[in-house]
């Protein structure tokens, strides 16, 4: 079974280029830990678009500032599932 959200979470950090977040070697070894292969990675991508947008329809209801990042996010998380 894949930890999803904190696969997800992770995934999100790098994303965003947060200087705490797991570099490349730790975040394999992460997946190493739980067996997760680059194949079980399909369905936690997808998850984390869907958390994507999810905040991206919350920014245009309650935070138009925001509405930017989250748009970029989605953008990149798109493009990541597309490679």
């Amino acid at each position: 079974m894949v930890p999803h959200a904190t696969v997800a979470q992770l995934m999100h950090c790098q994303i965003l280029g947060i200087e705490e977040s797991a570099s490349a070697e730790e975040f394999k070894a992460f997946m190493d830990g739980y067996g997760i292969s680059e194949k079980d990675l399909s369905e936690t991508k997808h998850f984390l678009l869907l958390r994507a947008f999810d905040n991206f329809r919350w920014a245009i209801d309650r935070s138009p500032d925001l509405i930017e990042p989250y748009a970029a996010f989605a953008k990149q998380v798109i493009g990541m599932i597309m490679e």
